[in-house]
């Protein structure tokens, strides 16, 4: 696997226990964001929302949010906007946690990866498709 590259600063403010919030600096000469190995761009818009990865509890002991939190946010901005398909957006999830990680962590990528694959992605990228996600975001704003 190749490593990608992760640009700009992540700038977060939790909003409550669930979302955290990403922020632009305006002195920021380039907005936070992930190039793909293959030269894909994905930036984070001002003011998204992310849960920073929903780990079942089971699983916290072995997988710490925090040093995931750059790939983390990169595939809930993907699910969200959904202008990749679901598959390349778990793929590229996987490919993120590889560059943060330097490649170590091949057994709790792939946990994370056969995670995302299964039926609960499956549910979180619909779910990103409703009406009701869409006022549950209106109403954090």
């Amino acid at each position: 696997m190749k490593p990608g590259q992760f640009v700009g600063v992540l700038r977060t403010t939790y909003v409550n226990k669930d979302f955290i919030r990403n922020h632009a600096c305006p002195l920021d000469a380039v907005r936070f964001g992930y190039i793909t190995s293959d030269g894909r761009l994905k930036t984070v818009p001002d003011n998204f929302l992310s849960d920073g990865g929903s780990i079942p509890r089971i699983f916290q002991n072995i997988i710490r949010r925090d040093e995931l939190m750059p790939a983390f946010i990169i595939h809930d901005r993907d699910y969200a906007i959904q202008d990749i398909s679901r598959k390349q957006a778990d793929l590229d999830l996987s490919e993120a946690i590889y560059t943060l990680t330097c490649g170590y962590y091949t057994f709790k990528r792939t946990l994370i990866y056969l995670g995302v694959r299964s039926i609960f992605g499956k549910m979180a990228w619909n779910f990103h498709k409703t009406k009701e996600r869409k006022a549950e975001i209106d109403r954090i704003k």
